[in-house]
């Protein structure tokens, strides 16, 4: 029997384009980033409708307010037409029917009703596409795992005696059960997640960068810190994964084994002997485990550390624009800034998932390898169809 090995190091560019390729082709992989995009931008407008929603009812405000003091001026200070109790009351009439009239004229144009039916729209307009992008990934990666299961179960039921010789039926239900659910149920939702957060931090960048120019310069010095806190994470939660993963093997191993030796195990009365061999091998399973936790833990403290440089930088350069860029902008900017350490955090954890997942299809791609048998037909020497045409061997 070989031991059972694991693969070192980041797991290799060759595992992710094998399952790009069972999930779609490049036509499927450009639909996915246009409706990715198509999402997000929507959801940037709807925050910037708001933006104009409050800018264009503060400016008709303003204008209703210097309307009605300039006609207070011209009136309060020409006492050849007014004077008394008559001149302050024409001027609050005046004044009462001038900003009435303004305000009627606004709401006849943009009112409140338009406001809202608009940002309705395009709040329904991003559901639409929301929707469609988890459609279109839920679907592709049904498809894909489906794909995957078909291929490694044809692979073990065409492989010779000799691998089934080697290899304990516990590593091979392994495979198809433990490994088998990551890639059915983990790994595309964990990919939409990240996909849909990188997305999500680049546009919220670029809409800083946009806003206040001078964040440009510390983007790439945060970004570098994501980076590096990602590295090390990434280093450790991979491996403690990988271990994970082969340490449940003996668990299935000798379940089956106890299994069918239970009546030698009752006639010679070593139950605890071997149910302690199992909790030991349950014991040394759950160890990684734990250590995935500790793991996110240092993550979080780290990660949001990081991004509360993001609202701070943010924060400064909008001091510095004051006077340059409206209250509106101002308060998209850091409402962004806020939701983008949420999102960094989570791209590095989901990514991390991502890998650690992959291990899964990464073990299973070892079994798309298995030597195989000669294949039940050849059509190089298969016989006429009139064979045998006599009754002798030649």
């Amino acid at each position: 029997v070989e031991e059972e090995g694991k693969a070192e190091g980041v797991v290799d560019f060759s595992v992710y384009t094998g399952y790009a390729k069972y999930f779609g082709g490049f036509g499927m992989w450009f639909l996915i980033i246009f409706i990715f995009a198509l999402s997000q931008g929507v959801y940037m407008i709807q925050s910037y409708w708001l933006r104009t929603w409050s800018i264009n009812s503060e400016n008709e405000v303003s204008m209703v307010l210097q309307k009605a003091g300039a006609y207070m001026a011209t009136s309060v200070f020409n006492p050849a037409q007014y004077s008394g109790v008559v001149h302050t009351y024409n001027s609050a009439v005046q004044f009462y029917t001038s900003s009435v009239e303004a305000i009627e004229t606004f709401k006849q144009s943009h009112g409140s009703l338009y406001y809202i039916g608009v940002y309705g729209a395009i709040g329904l307009f991003y559901a639409i596409t929301a929707s469609l992008r988890v459609c279109l990934t839920y679907f592709a990666g049904i498809k894909a795992s489906n794909q995957i299961f078909k291929d490694v179960l044809t692979r073990i039921l065409k492989a010779k005696l000799r691998f089934f010789d080697k290899t304990p039926l516990g590593r091979i239900m392994n495979r198809f059960s433990k490994d088998i659910e990551a890639v059915d149920q983990e790994l595309t939702p964990f990919a939409e997640g990240t996909f849909i957060c990188v997305v999500q931090c680049v546009s919220t960048l670029i809409l800083i960068t946009f806003i206040t120019p001078g964040f440009l310069i510390f983007a790439f010095i945060v970004s570098f810190l994501y980076y590096l806190v990602g590295y090390f994470y990434l280093s450790l939660s991979r491996e403690l994964k990988r271990y994970e993963s082969i340490t449940k093997s003996p668990i299935h191993q000798h379940f089956s084994e106890s299994l069918n030796g239970v009546a030698t195990i009752r006639a010679y009365g070593i139950e605890s002997r071997f149910m302690k061999q199992n909790i030991q091998a349950i014991d040394n399973n759950n160890r990684p485990f734990f250590y995935l936790w500790v793991a996110n833990r240092w993550l979080s403290f780290r990660i949001d550390s990081v991004g509360s440089l993001v609202m701070l930088f943010a924060g400064i350069f909008v001091l510095l624009s004051v006077g340059k860029i409206d209250a509106g902008l101002a308060g998209l900017s850091l409402s962004y800034a806020i939701a983008f350490s949420e999102s960094a955090l989570w791209i590095v954890r989901l990514y991390a998932n991502i890998e650690m997942n992959m291990n899964s299809f990464e073990r299973l791609q070892e079994y798309l390898d298995v030597e195989q048998e000669a294949p039940y037909e050849i059509e190089e020497t298969e016989p006429a169809v009139s064979w045998p045409e006599s009754g002798r061997i030649n």
